[in-house]
């Protein structure tokens, strides 16, 4: 869901001018009642290391870095990084799982409730997103459906992350996944060793050594 246009004047005017064209692009027919989800669409501001909270929201971030994070044993755990030009639903979820569980899944099989977590948004630098509220999206869904579509986007689209995440996690070292996370986040400056280290699922003093020997390779002088 990028359109770079989006993020040159991310006003809430100019916002949803792009943003209808890019749901335009999930839907094979026309999206029907388009003003009763632009009521939904705010764009907001949070400063650097300030809480962000989304319940049942979609966001794209337009500018800016925050990290998604979860609580695990009393500690923080840092479950993702995003930056410009990505979606962040981390809280959102079917009206329908509120009162039941997963139909066809291990989650089902192992009789536990629902597994993907509800994560804390937390800004890394002054952040602006654009919002819209994802029931709205689900009771369009229930009466389009164009709009069913454009909301599987939106769902897809988490899912998707968190699939991309834990194949990352199992597929490269650390060395290489620090260099990747650098080259596609930007987060150099941003983002802590600590918290970047959390994400790795690697120690303070392990990445620190990882880092050093990068750069020794990088300028052996």
């Amino acid at each position: 869901m990028r359109d770079d246009s989006l993020f040159s004047a991310p006003t809430r005017a100019g916002a949803l001018v792009v943003l209808r064209r890019v749901a335009q692009s999930y839907a094979s027919a026309p999206l029907p009642e388009w003003d009763v989800l632009a009521r939904s669409v705010v764009v907001t501001t949070s400063g650097a290391r300030e809480r962000i909270a989304l319940p049942g929201k979609v966001a794209i971030i337009l500018r800016g870095h925050v990290k998604l994070t979860s609580t695990q044993g009393g500690q923080e755990v840092v479950e993702q990084f995003m930056g410009k030009g990505d979606v962040c639903a981390p809280a959102i979820r079917p009206s329908w799982a509120e009162r039941t569980g997963p139909p066809l899944s291990l989650s089902r099989w192992f009789g536990a409730a629902w597994s993907v977590p509800v994560l804390d948004v937390t800004a890394l630098t002054r952040v602006t997103l654009l919002q819209l509220d994802f029931r709205v999206a689900e009771e369009l869904a229930a009466r389009h459906a164009a709009w069913g579509q454009v909301q599987s986007a939106f769902l897809w689209t988490y899912v998707d992350g968190l699939f991309s995440g834990a194949r990352e996690l199992r597929e490269k070292d650390v060395a290489t996944r620090y260099r990747a996370l650098m080259s596609r986040r930007g987060l150099i400056g941003v983002a802590t060793q600590r918290e970047i280290a959390s994400y790795l699922n690697a120690t303070e003093a392990a990445l620190s050594r990882i880092v050093k020997r990068i750069r020794s390779l990088e300028d052996p002088e």
